[in-house]
């Protein structure tokens, strides 16, 4: 191709929408028109070209033994909606090449070939902003430069580039088969996986029963325990208390069922109804209530306060406090009162 048409390709590559205009006719005389000349078709053209009661933008006959047909549609048509158009064209004509443009785009069909589907039979498509790119140009020059219609070159031409279309399907179909398989695959492992959690849960449903079972035999023990020796304190969930756990030896027999019913009972529920601050002031009050016998006097409350926790074996007020928290002051007063069992669970 000589430069001076390389150079008009370039011009119309670069030309704005405002340069080329909206209208099919625009897109007809600004574009397409100056694009055949390029290569080499000047007063072939033969313009609203009759065909099956309807009119051929460009049709170009007797170049060689061939025909071209040639359809233009407005700037921003969706050419898609025209294949049928422009396949009843060729139907009719029987053109070696079918050209379809609007002002974006070129597309090129091969009508003669042995493709059923026309849509198929798509040799090029190429944006108008790419037509100076030099590959571009050469692949156009094999099929629409008119020294090789006239040469009878153009179904070689045309035959090289269905078979590269050939290739090019068998590598995108070996792309999408591969895209397939490794999908596949992947998707496998996913199911392998899905299966492994399936029985990991099943398994940590297991060990899960396992660790009832074995709480509920360690609850057992614990009260076995409890009732022949001690007691290991726990919360309200049954849950061993944090820290050491303490063991409480009592003698045989039972407490002073006076204190427990006069001092500590009165002390314990003071501080549910008050809270944990309320203890020292609980002591007092309880204190007050009661008089010493030899001494005709209220007792001290610390006297109240040794009972509620010395007299417990408690290390102190805190512990005192913390096994009221927990509910498991009941349990310390029937192993050391353990006669009293009756009004320690009707008052608590």
């Amino acid at each position: 191709m000589k430069n001076e048409f390389k150079e008009e390709l370039i011009k119309l590559a670069t030309k704005s929408q405002s340069e080329i205009g909206m209208n099919e006719n625009n897109v007809k005389y600004k574009f397409i028109n100056p694009f055949l000349k390029c290569f080499g078709f000047k007063e072939d053209l033969d313009f609203e070209h009759e065909s099956q009661r309807n009119s051929i933008d460009i049709y170009i006959e007797n170049i060689g033994k061939h025909r071209i047909v040639i359809e233009t549609k407005a700037y921003d048509k969706n050419l898609d909606e025209f294949i049928i158009q422009l396949k009843k064209y060729c139907d009719d004509k029987r053109p070696i090449l079918a050209i379809i443009a609007n002002g974006k785009e070129i597309r090129f069909y091969s009508p003669l070939s042995k493709i059923t589907e026309f849509s198929e039979t798509l040799l090029y498509s190429f944006k108008r902003v790419d037509l100076g790119n030099e590959d571009i140009i050469l692949r156009l020059e094999k099929i629409l430069s008119k020294e090789n219609y006239v040469n009878d070159n153009i179904d070689d031409n045309i035959d090289e580039r269905e078979k590269e279309i050939k290739v090019a399907k068998k590598e995108i179909k070996l792309i999408e088969n591969s895209v397939i398989e490794k999908k596949s695959a992947i998707e496998n492992d996913i199911n392998d996986i899905n299966e492994q959690i399936t029985i990991l849960q099943h398994d940590i449903s297991k060990k899960q029963q396992e660790i009832s079972k074995i709480e509920e035999l360690s609850l057992d023990e614990i009260k076995k325990t409890e009732n022949q020796y001690c007691i290991i304190f726990k919360n309200k969930e049954n849950k061993i208390l944090s820290g050491d756990p303490q063991i409480y030896i009592y003698t045989k027999g039972a407490g002073n069922s006076d204190v427990l019913e006069e001092q500590i009972i009165p002390v314990i529920k003071l501080v549910l109804k008050n809270g944990k601050g309320f203890f020292n002031t609980a002591c007092k009050e309880i204190a007050s209530k009661i008089i010493n016998k030899k001494t005709n006097k209220p007792i001290s409350n610390r006297s109240v306060l040794s009972n509620c926790t010395r007299g417990l074996k408690l290390s102190g007020n805190d512990d005192f406090l913390k096994h009221i928290e927990h509910g498991t002051i009941k349990e310390i007063l029937k192993m050391k009162y353990n006669n009293r069992i009756d009004l320690i669970n009707n008052e608590l």
